[in-house]
């Protein structure tokens, strides 16, 4: 997966240092090949974004503290940062203007937070955003031009929180570079493409396992270019009932997932072999 692809790149990004570590206050400071800087404040009980972080960090993890708002301020003077990393804190609100100085932010981890609401205006300046990470927090509402700016989006991981419905995901749809979206674990009862109106081109992998999913109704061709499509341990006690009403609708699937489900065979044939893929046990008789 790319995001996958994406991390594991960063780690190597991590681990490479050609200078000896020193620390400011509450921080760790590496600097990589003289121009990459990362620093790390990490699990260090902080209230607040420190306001001593050097100007030419380029990657900066602040996870595992107890900052509870991101203000306008935090990052003003950070306009190389590419990586930012706050999760795990108690981030409530992201003040308006936020990220407006940093335009060359590629990938920002609010996971385990406690955001509720994606306003408008809380990614402003976000243009060359590719990763958004926003599993374990407590949204039920997405506003409607929320990632509007986000034009190199490719990856949103919007699994574990409260929206509830494909309905409330339209604004993540309409999102046009989107390759990748995962929104496992959000509770969501029914799954039909007719809720679905806008797909971006390019979205080839979608993860909505872990929902209480009773049926599945493939009414419209929304998914016809997706390549890998994750519904494994949902449905009402690990049952799936699947509406397709035309096997071309899902030409495009390559990967399907349905580990820890019951379902009668399917046969979704219009194009290459779809592989089903179980995580556990044996393929449903």
């Amino acid at each position: 997966m790319l995001f996958l692809q994406l991390f594991s790149a960063l780690i190597f990004y991590s681990q490479v240092q050609g200078v000896t570590p020193y620390s400011l206050q509450n921080c760790m400071v590496h600097e990589q090949w003289s121009k990459m800087i990362k620093v790390l404040c990490y699990h260090q009980n902080l209230p607040r974004v420190p306001s001593h972080l050097p100007w030419n960090v380029n990657n900066l993890d602040l996870s595992e503290n107890q900052i509870a708002s991101l203000r306008q301020s935090d990052f003003s003077k950070l306009s190389l940062l590419q990586v930012l990393n706050v999760s795990q804190n108690q981030i409530h609100l992201i003040e308006e203007g936020t990220f407006t100085h940093t335009s060359s932010l590629k990938i920002l981890n609010l996971t385990s937070n406690q955001l509720r609401v994606l306003s408008s205006s809380m990614f402003d300046g976000l243009g060359n955003l590719t990763v958004l990470l926003l599993r374990e927090n407590n949204i039920d509402r997405i506003e409607a031009s929320a990632f509007a700016h986000l034009m190199k989006l490719k990856v949103i991981d919007l699994s574990s929180n409260k929206l509830h419905s494909l309905n409330a995901l339209d604004v993540v749809f309409k999102v046009k570079s989107l390759e990748e979206l995962h929104i496992r674990e959000n509770n969501i009862t029914n799954f039909t493409t007719k809720d679905i109106v806008n797909v971006p081109m390019w979205l080839r992998e979608l993860d909505a396992s872990h929902n209480p999913v009773s049926f599945i109704d493939v009414a419209t061709d929304a998914l016809y270019r997706l390549l890998s499509l994750d519904l494994s341990f949902s449905g009402t006690h690990n049952h799936i009932t699947w509406i397709i009403q035309d096997p071309c609708f899902l030409k495009g699937l390559k990967r399907l997932y349905l580990g820890g489900i019951f379902m009668t065979p399917l046969d979704i044939g219009c194009g290459p072999k779809t592989e089903l893929l179980f995580a556990r046990g044996d393929p449903p008789k």
